[in-house]
Formats: C-alpha cells, sequence, structure tokens
C-alpha cells in the first residue's frame, strides 16, 4: 500500500505563505515498508536504447566509442557526457531519461562491484551529473525502473522527476513535477509527490521536504514571426515570477533557446540573475526556434518551464532559374504566413508565386500581414533575376566616306529561361577603340534592340560594353565584316545647248475676197 501524498495546503486568506516545509523522516514514517532483496529487481530486460545525443557523448564498455542514436546499451555499459554533451535513452519500461552535461550513468549495474555476499542489482547508477526522468507516454501502468545514487535508489517511469548527483552522489537532489516517485535511503521509504524536492546525504539526517518553485510567465512573449532578407535577427522577450502566492523568490533563471520544441537541438542554455527578466537572442539566422524560462531557487531545485514561445525567423527564398528540359523563371518563394510584393505590386501571400523579369534589379518589399505594417525591402541584383540568353550580331558595314569610315547594325537578342523575348528593357551600350554606338532601340518585334555602329577608319574590331537596365553588365567582342571602299564617281561637266537663231517674220492676216468689194452708200 502506497502513503499518502502530503500536498501543500490552500491558504486560507490572500496573505503570502512560506513554502511548505515537511522533514521527510516524517513522510517515511507513514511509509515504511519491508525491505527484502527482490525490492531490487524487476522483470524489465537489462537494456535501453540511445534516442538522441548532442555534442561529446561516449559509450564505455568493451570498446570505448562515441554514441550512436539508436544503439542498445546492455548491464554494466557506462555512458558518459561531456561539457558540451547530453544524451536521451528510453528505458525497456517506456520511461526516457536525459542525462546531462559531464554525467556519467552505469547501466543496470552498481559503479563500484557488490561484495561477493551482496544481493545481486539491476539498478541503473548515476555515478555524477545531472538526470532527467520521463513518465512513459502510453496510458498503461508501467513496471518502474531503479535508478541509484551513494544516497538513495529511485524507481523511475510514473513521474516526471530530476536526480543529481553530487560529490559522486553522496548528496543527491531530486525533485518531482508530475506524478510520483519512490524514494529509499537506508532503511527509510517514502513517494515524493510532485511539486516537491528534497536533498539526501549519506550519514545526515532526513533531508527536508520543500516545495518546488513555480514557472515564470511571459510579460512580453517573443514575436512569433520575424522578417529577415538572410541577415541574422534580434529578438526579444521578458518574463515575470509567477503570480501565485507562497512561491520561494528565484535566484536566478535558466534561459534555453532550441530549433525543436523537445529542446533537443539547443542553440543556447544560459542562466542570469534574478533581477534580470528580460532575453535577447542576437544574430538568430532564418529558421524556427523555441524559448523557455526555468525558475532556479537557492537550493538550485528548477520549476517546470514556461510555456513554450515559438519564433519564426523567416527570409523570402529567390529560386534561381532552370535552363534545359526543366527550364523555369527564377522567381521569390515567400515564406509562409508572410507577405511580399515586388516593384510597388500588392503584397501577395506565400500561395502566390513571384516571377522575376531577367536582366534586371526588383524591389522586394514583405510584411508579416497583408496591410504592410512594419514592411521591409530590400533590392535583388538583376544576377538574381535568372539567367538571360542574349544573341549579338554585327551587320556587315557600308563605307560613309573617303577616309574609310564606316558604319553599320548591332542586333541584339534578349530571351529569359523559358524562351519568352525580354520586353521594354533599357539597353545602353558603349564601345572600345573610337566606335561610336547610337541609341539603342527596341524594335517592332518584341525582344529585339539595335543600333548603329560608327566605325572610324581602319578600325574593324572593339569590344561593345552593354548595360540592361542600368544594373546588369556583359560584354561582346564586335568584328565588322571587311568594307570594300568605292570611289565616288567624277561629277560630269554640264554642257550648255547650242544657240539657235530664230527669225521672227510677221504676217498679215488672211483677206476675205469680199473685203475689195465697193461699198454701198448706205454701208
Amino acid at each position: 500500500m502506497e502513503p499518502p501524498a502530503v500536498t501543500p495546503r490552500t491558504p486560507r486568506d490572500a496573505c503570502p505563505r512560506r513554502p511548505l516545509v515537511v522533514s521527510a523522516l516524517a513522510l517515511s514514517a507513514l511509509s515504511l515498508l519491508p525491505l527484502t532483496a527482490s525490492a531490487q529487481q524487476n522483470n524489465l530486460p537489462d537494456e535501453a536504447r540511445i534516442v538522441w545525443t548532442r555534442g561529446t557523448v561516449d559509450v564505455l564498455g568493451p570498446t570505448a566509442h562515441a554514441a550512436q542514436p539508436g544503439e542498445t546499451l546492455t548491464r554494466g555499459t557506462r555512458l558518459r557526457t561531456g561539457a558540451d554533451g547530453a544524451v536521451a535513452v528510453t528505458f525497456a519500461n517506456g520511461a526516457v531519461g536525459e542525462l546531462d552535461a559531464n554525467g556519467l550513468l552505469v547501466m543496470f549495474a552498481p559503479a563500484a562491484p557488490l561484495p561477493a555476499d551482496a544481493p545481486p542489482s539491476n539498478s541503473t547508477t548515476l555515478a555524477r551529473g545531472t538526470l532527467r526522468i520521463r513518465a512513459a507516454t502510453t496510458g498503461a501502468r508501467t513496471v518502474p525502473v531503479p535508478v541509484e545514487t551513494q544516497a538513495v535508489t529511485v524507481w523511475a517511469g510514473r513521474a516526471d522527476a530530476m536526480l543529481s548527483a553530487d560529490l559522486g552522489g553522496h548528496i543527491t537532489r531530486m525533485a518531482v513535477w508530475r506524478g510520483r516517485m519512490r524514494v529509499r535511503m537506508g532503511r527509510r521509504e517514502y513517494l515524493l509527490t510532485q511539486g516537491y524536492g528534497v536533498q539526501e546525504e549519506v550519514g545526515h539526517a532526513p533531508g527536508v521536504l520543500q516545495q518546488l518553485p513555480r514557472a515564470p510567465v511571459w510579460r512580453a512573449t517573443p514575436p512569433a514571426r520575424v522578417l529577415s532578407f538572410g541577415e541574422p535577427i534580434e529578438v526579444s522577450g521578458a518574463w515575470a515570477p509567477s503570480p501565485h502566492s507562497g512561491t520561494a523568490a528565484p535566484r536566478e533563471w535558466k534561459v534555453q533557446v532550441a530549433r525543436d520544441d523537445g529542446f533537443r537541438d539547443l542553440v543556447e542554455s544560459v542562466r542570469v540573475p534574478a533581477a534580470t527578466t528580460r532575453w535577447t537572442g542576437r544574430a538568430l539566422p532564418p529558421g524556427t526556434y523555441h524559448v523557455r524560462i526555468v525558475t532556479v531557487d537557492v537550493n538550485r531545485f528548477e520549476s517546470t518551464a514556461s510555456p513554450v514561445a515559438r519564433v519564426q525567423v523567416a527570409a523570402p527564398t529567390v529560386v534561381p532559374a532552370l535552363d534545359g528540359p526543366d527550364e523555369r523563371r527564377a522567381s521569390v518563394r515567400i515564406p509562409q504566413g508572410f507577405f511580399c510584393g515586388l516593384d510597388g505590386a500588392p503584397l501577395a501571400s506565400s500561395d502566390a508565386s513571384l516571377l522575376l523579369a531577367p536582366g534586371r534589379a526588383h524591389t522586394l518589399r514583405c510584411a508579416t500581414d497583408p496591410a504592410g505594417r512594419n514592411a521591409r525591402e530590400r533590392v535583388i541584383p538583376a544576377g538574381l533575376s535568372g539567367p538571360l540568353r542574349r544573341e549579338i550580331d554585327v551587320g556587315a558595314v557600308a563605307a560613309d566616306r573617303e577616309d574609310g569610315a564606316a558604319s553599320g547594325a548591332l542586333s541584339l537578342r534578349l530571351r529569359d529561361a523559358a524562351g519568352e523575348p525580354v520586353s521594354l528593357a533599357r539597353v545602353d551600350a558603349v564601345a572600345t577603340g573610337g566606335v561610336t554606338v547610337d541609341a539603342v532601340r527596341e524594335t517592332e518585334q518584341r525582344g529585339v534592340y539595335t543600333a548603329t555602329l560608327h566605325w572610324p577608319a581602319g578600325v574593324r574590331a572593339c569590344r561593345v560594353r552593354f548595360t540592361l537596365n542600368e544594373s546588369l553588365e556583359f560584354e561582346h567582342e564586335a568584328r565588322a565584316p571587311r568594307v570594300q571602299v568605292v570611289a565616288a564617281a567624277a561629277p560630269t561637266p554640264r554642257r550648255e545647248p547650242p544657240r539657235v537663231q530664230v527669225d521672227v517674220v510677221q504676217m498679215a492676216p488672211p483677206r476675205d475676197p469680199e473685203d475689195d468689194a465697193p461699198l454701198d452708200r448706205e454701208e
């Protein structure tokens, strides 16, 4: 029969009270159980499996080697973590133990060989360091696994708890955050229930139960989404002590930042003084982060963690263009939950695809909401807008003057990765060697631009430098075909026509014979 758990009483008034302190001896008097050799045993297999590792973790067995996830640990295997290391193992009952840095765990065996007349033991030994134990996630009642130090033996598997061994295990601190855990020290046994911790020391009086500190609360939760254009970002958050009465004053806070919600892939784990209640994460590259705060009291007991704040530092991504069979244009991928627009266009969500016009720079504007509050801008260089297919042709030239100067057509055809013509581009061109280039104009055919090259006498090769949309530059070596200078025809002298003498003869008008007849008197 398990003894009744000791729980703090609820105060009847709003006045703060001191944390409940109960002697473990008083608790053990309620829970004294008969001890037998079989109490140290269970019917579970003596093996565990490594779930994950971080930093330096070594397996010291017949041969020493670096620990690997999925590796099976058998009886007598030693698991050691370095200053930057941590490891999680799962026992046969489903409980998971996480060994912190600078720890040593002996699997299913004592740290030192037992005397010949000693009863057998399959307890896993925590020789040094801190072991955090999480109960199995299954709803079924599990068989507890014994874990011991120099001072105590606990049965793990039915509680979320902590076991810390100092001075080689002579001083052991235990805490239970959820559930309850059976503890044995010498001939005493008791149940350590959730919300309480105790410190036991070899050769000393029973420890004193104390109430664990409460988890802090967020006063200003870190932002859920932060916009980055690839540069490291600064993220901040602030917290406050638990508002519940009766909570002991914190000595310090433990701030943890990880890339996963299980806090296996830690980015940062620091302790800050109690007067500091604000965290600032500096130089966080794009990614998803999880932040939590833990209260630590004067006896180094820890609270449960605060609610985990999830921070997404996201950056729009330029998806490069593809040439060949899987051709595609370059585009901008908008992160989930963000809104972006190109060159003054309305902000679009991540469901849209922002295509980039090749050969020109673009202004990208992004925000965390469609209204564009606190929007930021960046310029996407023309070099990231995708490959530009160029076809340049220098046409035949014709002589302009007798000194050999000539002119000819220059043609430039622009297409994107998908073969579509690039129209309405601004193209500027300059040439070397004294060659001049007229203004480049787009023809009626989209994507085709022409200009006239003027070649000085004796120059038939040059380099033409093109500037596209004031951002992208490229060069072309131009060679003019051979020019045949045709001499101009001599002017033909003007011949005056011969003079023609013209005699003017005045002729009398013809007469009618009737005009010679005599006139009547009346006429």
